[in-house]
């Protein structure tokens, strides 16, 4: 089913409607129409604590909170070339902290577009904000093969406290 929602996603484009008149109440109008129909992002994780927001054909990844929370203070990020091309759960880098260093596991398939420069040199950035500002790369996504493994929000809480069980 997650795979079929992100296909969805993927797909679904939206159009802006368009208005014969201009005013300002018209102008207005037709920008809380575009907002309120703007796509709503979905978060994904994984099992290896990786989170994943699909946007059209980009796939924005970083680390949990979960994550971050057992690395502790992360000291150096090591990110990927532009350019590299990834299936899902090929290693494109690494974490480390002051207690451990973890591998960076791709949630999907796709191309590396972008990396987060600014860990380069404030790798604490995953710490302070690792679900928004804490990011590590954009993929160009190259299929949804992957997409059947990632867990809603709700299943991953559910995955951390069966995990925290046993």
């Amino acid at each position: 089913m997650a795979s079929s929602l992100l296909r969805l996603a993927c797909t679904t484009s939206l159009r802006p409607a368009t208005f014969r008149f201009s005013s300002p109440l018209v102008s207005i109008v037709q920008t809380r129409l575009l907002q309120s129909a703007a796509p709503q992002l979905e978060r994904y994780f994984t099992e290896s604590h990786e989170w994943v927001d699909v946007q059209g054909s980009i796939a924005t990844v970083g680390i949990t909170d979960y994550a971050q929370k057992a690395l502790g203070d992360i000291v150096y990020v090591d990110l990927p070339e532009s350019g590299l091309e990834l299936d899902t759960e090929d290693e494109f880098g690494s974490i480390e902290s002051v207690k451990a260093a973890s591998e960076l596991i791709a949630p999907c398939n796709g191309t590396v577009t972008e990396v987060n420069e600014e860990l380069s040199d404030s790798p604490g950035l995953v710490n302070e904000s690792p679900e928004d500002k804490g990011w590590i790369i954009k993929l160009e996504l190259s299929s949804d093969d992957g997409f059947g493994m990632l867990m809603s929000r709700e299943q991953y809480e559910k995955f951390l406290q069966e995990t925290r069980e046993d």
